[in-house]
């Protein structure tokens, strides 16, 4: 029973620390949105993720890789998309998510993997983005 419970803390742990998101900047694109005070836009953002193990499929030992199902959820704020009409803000707009600025985040230890929903993120008037996605894959 407890050598069960220490092989799979350690997969947990090793596919937490193989699969923690490498944020690479991207060059920001122009902003779309209302605000566009090039100070604003160059500010560093702060970025929630959230790395979740929903399924370990199949585990290869001899060639150290696995099989399984991840989802990656982040959320953080960009001034520049702050809608200023009074009739906006209870409006949620979607973008696609190479138009607006976003970390770029890149799991470095991915074989290959399958995406399971559109690339697209959900925005807010008050600049609130909020990203989300499941993985399927070799990793």
């Amino acid at each position: 029973m407890h050598i069960t419970f220490l092989i799979q803390m350690s997969l947990v742990l090793i596919f937490f620390f193989q699969t923690f998101p490498t944020i690479i900047h991207a060059d920001e694109p122009e902003p779309i949105a209302i605000i566009k005070h090039k100070d604003i836009v160059d500010r560093p953002k702060q970025i929630e993720i959230g790395i979740y193990v929903i399924n370990i499929e199949k585990v290869n030992s001899a060639e150290q890789s696995y099989i399984a199902t991840v989802a990656l959820d982040m959320e953080w704020k960009d001034p520049t998309l702050i809608c200023t009409l009074p009739e906006d803000k209870d409006k949620i707009r979607t973008f696609g998510l190479e138009e607006i600025w976003n970390p770029n985040v890149a799991i470095i230890n991915k074989k290959s993997a399958v995406k399971q929903f559109e690339e697209i993120v959900r925005v807010d008037c008050r600049g609130n983005v909020e990203y989300g996605q499941i993985l399927y894959g070799d990793f």
